[in-house]
């Protein structure tokens, strides 16, 4: 049997020397393992480290003729949970290819307030395929009631948190011009784990599929100031990206809201006061900017267009759409477009929008649709809906032609 074991430091190139650890363990034991994927699961955990607890890794390779077990230790206590992130969000893979690719995994708590995680593949020694079993440290805490959290947008919000988090350490890792403050994208992260992890336990809890929750966020005392950390992380991370300086898109304004309000009730409650509950936003104010050239075709189209860009704002409508939608000519530009969608729909539609410029990939891009739209006093009208997304150098714009559905 062969055992290798280095220990690492927070830096890019610690992923590459734990692959080159993993492979040569098994080169010496003589294993009949696949080398590649233990290469691979041992690259995804300590990647893993390194994004999430921003500590020194300890790496330990046990390899024999017929198994390899691979255990990853760091300094963050908190232990892997599956957050509640949607099917097709940008982060959270390297968990399932764990689980899929793995023959056993595990992990533990160790008793200087970190934790091991490891896996193993093939048929190792029976001592060497698990730790004995840690007791969880129970930490005081405080209770923090979320009332009518709106779940689809709580989704997209933690997607969005991941990627920017995710984005913020790697750009820190890799010795690029710093988007956070040190070790401030490690602690929000456990923030947003936090609230991931309690609205996926409610959620599996839940009746149905709700479209408010009441959730009763329990923070551990000692991480009562990453919530406000959260807050100002993401807020930097969105001024970030509307400057250009991360490959993340800026978060929706109703995004933004949300996070403000999650972030602010655990402050409130800590300090005694009642819980607030959700109220969606009568008006959210979208960034500022000037008006493109394509706003021109678009005003002087026969048929009903509306020109939106990434912040969900309406650059143009043409006379016919705002003529369908009861809207006097030219009154549309510069409203949200989630403002012509059904009150009923609006989350869904934001929480899509969000999804879209994360992920790149729209299920209603360039087909119709059959939707009803929202007027101006607040009626709905049915349309035939198609949605073109044209990418230009300044960004990405959204074209919607709509005609009146009869019947």
């Amino acid at each position: 049997m062969s055992t290798a074991r280095a220990v690492l430091r927070p830096e890019p190139r610690s992923a590459g020397l734990a692959r080159r650890l993993a492979r040569e363990a098994c080169a010496a034991a003589g294993s009949a393992v696949d080398g590649d994927t233990v290469a691979l699961l041992t690259t995804e955990l300590v990647t893993n480290a390194l994004v999430h607890a921003g500590t020194e890794v300890e790496v330990v390779v046990e390899a024999g003729p017929d198994g390899v077990r691979v255990e990853v230790r760091d300094g963050d206590p908190r232990l892997p949970e599956r957050r509640a992130q949607q099917d097709d969000a940008t982060t959270g893979r390297g968990g399932r290819l764990v689980e899929a690719l793995a023959d056993a995994h595990g992990w533990a708590p160790l008793g200087d307030g970190g934790k091991r995680v490891w896996f193993a593949v093939g048929t190792p020694p029976e001592t060497l395929l698990a730790p004995p079993p840690g007791e969880p440290v129970v930490l005081p805490g405080t209770t923090v009631a979320l009332r009518d959290l709106p779940v689809v947008l709580a989704r997209a919000l933690l997607d969005h948190a991941a990627a920017a988090l995710r984005e913020a350490r790697l750009v820190e890792l890799h010795g690029g011009e710093p988007v956070l403050a040190p070790g401030d994208a490690a602690t929000a992260d456990r923030a947003a784990a936090l609230l991931g992890e309690t609205l996926r336990r409610a959620l599996a809890e839940a009746a149905g599929a709700p479209d408010r929750l009441d959730v009763d966020l329990v923070v551990p005392d000692g991480d009562l100031l990453a919530f406000p950390v959260l807050r100002a992380a993401l807020a930097r991370t969105a001024l970030a990206a509307t400057a250009g300086r991360m490959l993340l898109p800026p978060a929706l304004p109703e995004l933004r809201a949300l996070r403000d309000w999650c972030c602010d009730e655990v402050a409130r409650q800590a300090a005694g006061l009642p819980a607030q509950p959700w109220r969606t936003p009568s008006a959210v104010a979208a960034p500022g900017g000037s008006v493109r050239d394509a706003c021109l075709a678009v005003r002087c189209a026969a048929a009903a267009e509306v020109l939106a860009d990434e912040t969900n704002t309406i650059l143009a409508a043409s006379p016919a759409a705002c003529a369908l939608l009861g809207w006097p000519d030219g009154h549309l530009d510069g409203a949200r477009l989630v403002s012509v969608v059904p009150e009923r729909f609006a989350e869904a539609h934001l929480a899509g929008f969000a999804r879209l410029l994360l992920t790149g990939e729209g299920r209603v891009l360039d087909r119709a649709l059959d939707l009803p739209a929202r007027c101006r006093d607040g009626s709905e009208v049915p349309v035939r809906l198609t949605i073109e997304r044209h990418a230009r150098v300044d960004g990405v714009l959204f074209l919607a032609r709509f005609e009146r559905r009869e019947g």
